[in-house]
């Protein structure tokens, strides 16, 4: 449940005399916000805030963010993980232009920009932005737009080689919609967004992909991230499916401040994944 309030946890070690040598990843969607910061020499995760709104946030309300975490810094490298249902992927080799890094493609509208960018996978995305969200991220220095669903699958393909399941279907929950990107013997099969407006929904959508991708229960595992609490209804109603399932945990390829521990890791943990740094 969305609360309208904020969570900000700092290492001791964490200065604004250092920033320049900090990387900022940045989630957005209409109601929440979250920020975390790698330091980059150390590879040492260092500062997080994340603020919810039951209401969508408003552009002003964005500027103060940006403008309280640090984030209108010249020096500081930054992503921005925009989310939303719109996002949409297709092979590399349909984009002659594509290649490993970040695309700045834009086709000029009055009311939704449009960005592609490039991902792992031989995969690029194609997502929409509303214009004013678009402007007060773009006008940051040293900022990449990225789609968070193609941060959901740098997740998942870290995840899907640490999990025996032949058959697996990644899960992140955002509110009223997830993305889902699913495996067979580590070869991608499939990367999508579904809305929802309640659990039945949900659970017809995996009964819809287990169909279409020819999966079984008996060798297909669930993995979990977003916001989801590990005892609510909605997961109550996953585990109906009686499909074996893990929540994710965060990367292990860094090192976190121990105030960390305080995170709910499978809710924040595809944030901790840098594109093209983890691959």
């Amino acid at each position: 449940m969305l609360t309208d309030k904020a969570m900000v946890l700092s290492d001791e070690t964490f200065h604004q005399t250092f920033l320049s040598s900090y990387k900022a990843i940045i989630s957005f969607d209409k109601y929440r916000f979250t920020c975390i910061m790698l330091d980059s020499i150390r590879k040492k995760f260092i500062y997080f805030f994340h603020k919810e709104n039951e209401v969508p946030l408003e552009t002003k309300q964005i500027e103060q963010l940006i403008n309280d975490n640090y984030l209108i810094n010249s020096e500081l490298e930054k992503q921005i993980l925009i989310a939303t249902p719109y996002a949409y992927s297709f092979p590399t080799s349909f984009n002659p232009s594509a290649h490993t890094e970040h695309l700045s493609n834009l086709f000029e509208d009055k009311q939704q920009p449009v960005v592609i960018t490039a991902s792992v996978s031989e995969t690029c995305f194609v997502f929409s932005i509303e214009k004013n969200i678009y402007s007060v991220f773009t006008n940051l220095p040293k900022t990449k737009l990225y789609s968070h669903i193609q941060q959901h699958l740098l997740q998942s393909q870290y995840f899907s080689k640490k999990i025996k399941s032949k058959q697996q279907i990644h899960i992140h929950f955002h509110k009223k919609f997830f993305e889902a990107v699913c495996y067979e013997n580590t070869v991608l099969q499939l990367v999508n967004t579904y809305p929802y407006q309640n659990e039945d929904d949900i659970l017809y959508f995996i009964h819809l992909i287990i169909q279409t991708l020819n999966f079984t229960k008996e060798d297909c595992s669930l993995v979990i991230s977003g916001f989801i609490e590990k005892n609510d209804n909605l997961f109550n109603q996953l585990k109906s499916l009686k499909i074996s399932y893990q929540f994710t945990n965060l990367n292990n390829l860094y090192i976190y401040s121990y105030r960390f521990n305080e995170l709910k890791a499978h809710q924040f943990s595809s944030m901790f994944f840098l594109p093209y740094e983890n691959n």
